[in-house]
């Protein structure tokens, strides 16, 4: 299974935070002004887990204002988060037609068409995010790991020191730069996966990367631990179970393996991860047959 470094989230444009109940009396008057007032529930609603209502509120600021790019951009946001791609695209294209120098939408539509497999598409994308904002860290993150995935692991890293450089708090760049460089054999790799996890000590995909930079370079026994751990902060984590599954393997440990494969897989199958389930199966079916 090849490293699954840590996408770049889709970043939500904020503005001042307002009340909701504010909203009904502005609807009669500013129509502009109660868009805005919509955009500012929406961004409270999401960040406060309610999806769903961040949805309507971004749909009810842009039938306000139907040329309302940030609305645009946010409501993209959310569908993504929702799964509704497609629906994403469409945000960040209209977006995009409305206010042809937003960064954060190219940004966004990139990172859709990763999740899409289209990484052509993404990359123009992100290039075009840092020619408009050369200081957005999210655009080089995501840059940097179709750069990895697509065999150009220098380029990789260039992309994440300029990351870096621009925000030193950047778990993910941190992270995503420690895999590659141990791709490359770098033992200061783990470093930088453990700067990543001191930034960010919650996230489970984290301590996955540095699982991945440890197995890399050969420490397949320092690597379960984490794998662990990032099972513990996420117990459907299916990569993380197949990887424990596959260092257990090459250890010796064949019941341990077979065990957390199966966890592995039957979790891929219900996530829809069939090239990763059928992976996972035919892993177990070598074991069972040696």
């Amino acid at each position: 299974m090849t490293y699954r470094l840590i996408p770049a989230f889709l970043g939500i444009v904020t503005i001042a935070l307002v009340q909701p109940a504010t909203i009904a009396a502005e609807v009669k008057g500013d129509r502009i002004s109660a868009a805005g007032r919509f955009l500012s529930a929406g961004v409270s609603k999401y960040n406060s887990g309610d999806k769903q209502g961040a949805l309507a509120d971004y749909t009810q600021a842009i039938q306000l204002n139907p040329t309302y790019a940030l609305a645009h951009v946010n409501r993209g946001v959310v569908r993504s988060a929702l799964g509704d791609r497609k629906g994403a695209l469409a945000d960040f294209d209209r977006a995009i037609a409305i206010d042809p120098r937003s960064a954060q939408a190219y940004n966004n539509r990139g990172a859709v068409k990763y999740e899409l497999d289209n990484k052509k598409g993404a990359a123009v994308d992100f290039n075009t995010a840092i020619d408009l904002d050369p200081k957005l860290v999210d655009a080089y993150a995501m840059r940097g790991l179709i750069k990895y995935e697509t065999g150009d692991t220098k380029g990789a890293i260039t992309d994440y020191d300029r990351a870096i450089k621009i925000n030193p708090n950047s778990a993910t760049a941190y992270s995503n730069r420690g895999v590659a460089r141990s791709a490359l054999g770098d033992k200061g790799a783990i470093a930088d996966n453990n700067r990543a996890i001191e930034i960010n000590p919650k996230n489970a995909e984290l301590y996955y990367d540095r699982g991945m930079a440890k197995s890399n370079l050969g420490n397949k026994q320092g690597a379960i631990p984490d794998y662990t751990q990032a099972i513990q902060l996420n117990p459907n984590y299916a990569e993380a179970y197949y990887e424990r599954g596959n260092a257990k393997s090459n250890l010796g440990d064949k019941p341990g393996a077979v065990s957390d494969l199966s966890k592995g897989a039957e979790l891929s199958r219900q996530q829809g991860k069939m090239d990763n389930y059928q992976r996972a199966m035919e892993l177990i079916a070598r074991l069972k047959g040696k």
